[in-house]
Formats: C-alpha cells, structure tokens, sequence
C-alpha cells in the first residue's frame, strides 16, 4: 500500500514539473538571449549603407481581401460563432513602394488582426516574390481589426482566434500581397515624402491602469507625393485599439481605421490611397460615444480622427535623401513564460504545442530622417512615448508600429508585469522586464540610425 502512495506521489510530483515550471526572473543584461540580439545587431550595424543624395520614387497599389469562400473571422478566442454573416467593409491590402538609386522598399498595410506567421513564412519560403524584394525591405504591418478574415493560424491558438486553418487562404493573402507590390513597383514615379503629426484629445484612454495619463494620443502620416500627376498615398499611424465592434457581432469589418481610410479617400481630391497601421495598441482604447447603433458610433470615432488628420501641419518635405535603410533584425528572448500564477507557469514545450513555435524580430524602415520600426507584438504606447522622445531629440521623426508578421504577446511597462490583467498575464508570454529590453534594443537601432544617416549626411 506504501510502495503505491509513493508511486502515485512522485507519478503526481514527475507529471506536474514536466507540465509547471518555475518562472525565469533574471535580470536580462545578464541572459544569453540578450547577448545573442545585441550581437545580430552590431553585425547589421557594420553593414552601412552606401549614401548618395538622388531623387525619390514611389508608387502605391491595393488589393481586395475580400474573400467569398472562406468566411471565418479573426479577433477573439472566445467568440462563439466565428463565421462572418454581413459584410460591413471590404478588407484589402494596401502597400506602398519606395524607390531609392538601387534600393527598394515596400510597406505593406493589411486589413488584419495581426500579420500572420504563416503567411510570411510562406512568402518568403514558398512564393516568388517581384525582382528587388525580400524579407529585409519588406515592412509588415496591420490595422488590428478584430473583425478581419481569419484562417490563417495553424495552432490550438491560432484556430482559437482565427478560425478554421486553411492553406488555401494564406495563400490567397500570399498572392494578394505580391500582386499589390509588383503593381506599386511597376507604377513608381518622382515624388516627394512628407511627415505629419499631430496630438488628439479625448479618443484614447489607459485601459490597463485607468488612472495612468501616460498616453500616445498622436496621429502620425507619411504622405508619399507623386510630383507628375500630384497624386498621393497616405500612411497614417494610430494607437487605439479597433475595438469599436462587440465580439458577438457577427461582420466583416476593418473597424474605425476602415471608416477612416475612406474618408481620407473620399473627401480627399489628391489622396488616391490611405493606409493604416496599428501603432502602440497594447493599454490604449478607444474612447466611443453613448450612441446605440454600431456602425454610426464607429463612424464617429473614424470622423473625430479625421478631424485631427485635416488639421494636422505637414513637416519635414524629403524630395531628395541620401538613402533607404531598412533591414530585419532577430530579436531573442528567453523560453515562453506564460504564467499560471506569480511563480509558476506552463512548461515552454506545452506552450509551443498550443502557440506554435515562430521567429520573432524587429522590423527598421528608414527615409530621411523619418524612421519606422515595426514590432512583434501588441507593442505599448506607454513605451513609445519614451521612444519617440528619445528619438526626437536627435532631430528623427520614429513611428513605431505593431503586427509586423512575428508575435510575442503584449509589451506592457515592466512595474505592471504583476497586475492580473489580459495584457500583463494571459499575453504577456515571454517573462518580466521585456518592456525594458526591447526599448533598449531601439533605443540601440535609433542611435545607429542616428550616427550613420542623420548626424552626418
């Protein structure tokens, strides 16, 4: 009878270590990952690009996401029903090339609740892409909506949020994105890029911790200017999340950064295409008005940014720069953390079983001195603030966006990693201390970018 209790106990105790693990608190400047990340980007620092003031092309092009036969939408895992039922917006892929001398660069802005993994895995390992592009000038980005198509997770998770997976489906979106970039590569000409910005009130607040007036509240654009025809393509960046519509309505929907879009294209003369891109999302809703009707209230968000958009001030005119500079950097991280309670958490080999195992990088996006840097994660606008002062006071324009087809959960500030929150337990899947971690790894790129292509032209 002893000889099965003890054997019933160490099944007990043997069974629950290969399940549980202890969660990993050291201090990251002294981890192996960190060495590895700073050391991918000292070598990308050494490899400078040549610098040479000549003109700038672009050209912009969208498809339509849209697709009939595969109904499943992305955005929550737990929504009861995932099939969409009525079509509120078309969905599309919008991108946007930059030609510069020899170097090239596409940003891509897709209709999606994050850029899929699977999808850029399969661009880059399973299609041709155009002549001229790869996965170190190729700029993913995404609006967030949680009513976008889905389809495209593979994993326990990803089946959750996203629907049934279906390898058709990422290849639509596949061959979705590399028609839209071959027909913007095809469609460059002479222009000029501009840079605005500006601070909105009363449309976001701190969702995490709601007395926390540590806020991104800036809309940000890059207007790229065709000179011949006087058309132009706007990219704008935001930090609301798209969460305008419940989870139980059953739509086909981009949410506000849709709405917005149009009327940026519709009230516009000059702009042909807007674009949209998920900025720091992670803390930060939408603040929407009392009205009961669903698409009206997210009209009205769409139409107060708007506002803010038509009465923003253009800086920073680029006709000439010396240089594209963009490439992908590797960021390491230590071994999934998710948490089921403040000590203990569920062993890495479970995680990957559910999430999927998937590389995770940093995105770097140059123009002048308008700087981009794209995130794997739902990144915080708590942390960009920092960011982008930092980045300001060496004269650069940063935009920092999320989704950039890696995901690593939220990134919240370190001093909320305890809270028992969405954000800072159930997604924040790699441990404590990466809010401090990745802002200096920006940091890092910011004072490169700084040295090589802005102090010294």
């Amino acid at each position: 009878m002893q000889l099965k209790i003890l054997f019933f106990y160490g099944l007990f105790f043997f069974t629950s270590f290969c399940v549980f693990k202890p969660l990993d608190t050291k201090k990251y400047a002294q981890s192996k990952y960190y060495q590895l990340t700073q050391d991918s980007l000292a070598s990308q620092f050494r490899n400078i690009v040549s610098k040479h003031k000549s003109s700038i092309k672009s050209g912009w092009s969208q498809v339509c996401l849209t697709n009939k036969d595969y109904t499943y939408l992305a955005g929550y895992a737990g929504r009861k029903k995932k099939k969409y039922q009525i079509v509120w917006d078309s969905l599309y892929i919008k991108v946007i090339v930059v030609v510069h001398n020899d170097r090239k660069l596409a940003i891509i802005s897709s209709d999606l609740l994050i850029f899929p993994m699977e999808v850029r895995a399969a661009l880059f390992n399973q299609f041709q892409l155009p002549k001229g592009f790869d996965s170190e000038n190729i700029f993913f980005t995404a609006t967030h909506t949680h009513h976008g198509i889905g389809g495209w997770g593979r994993r326990l998770m990803g089946r959750a949020i996203a629907g049934k997976y279906s390898k058709k489906q990422v290849s639509f979106i596949a061959n979705s994105i590399i028609n839209a970039i071959q027909e913007a590569n095809d469609k460059v000409q002479l222009s000029k890029v501009v840079y605005s910005s500006i601070a909105t009130e009363n449309l976001v607040q701190n969702r995490l911790v709601a007395s926390d007036k540590n806020l991104d509240t800036i809309l940000r654009s890059v207007f790229f200017k065709s000179i011949d025809d006087k058309k132009e393509a706007a990219l704008s960046v935001y930090s609301a999340h798209p969460t305008c519509i419940p989870a139980s309505k059953l739509v086909l929907s981009g949410d506000y950064p849709t709405s917005f879009m149009r009327k940026i294209e519709t009230q516009s003369k000059i702009v042909t295409m807007a674009a949209f891109a998920a900025g720091g999302v992670a803390s930060h809703r939408p603040i929407l008005s009392n009205e009961q009707n669903i698409q009206k209230r997210m009209d009205d968000y769409a139409q107060y940014l708007f506002y803010y958009y038509n009465k923003a001030k253009e800086d920073d005119e680029l006709e000439e720069i010396d240089c594209i500079v963009s490439y992908s950097t590797p960021l390491y991280l230590r071994k999934p953390q998710l948490r089921i309670n403040q000590k203990w958490i569920l062993s890495p080999w479970l995680f990957h079983l559910f999430f999927g195992k998937y590389p995770s990088f940093i995105n770097v996006a140059g123009l002048g001195n308008i700087l981009m840097i794209g995130m794997p994660c739902d990144f915080s606008g708590q942390l960009s603030n920092n960011l982008i002062n930092y980045a300001l006071e060496k004269k650069i324009r940063l935009i920092i966006t999320s989704f950039n087809g890696g995901y690593i959960g939220y990134i919240t500030p370190d001093q909320f990693y305890h809270l028992k929150s969405y954000e800072t337990r159930a997604m924040n899947l790699f441990g404590p201390e990466n809010g401090a971690y990745i802002s200096e790894i920006t940091k890092s790129i910011i004072d490169n970018y700084y040295i090589n292509y802005v102090a010294h032209p």
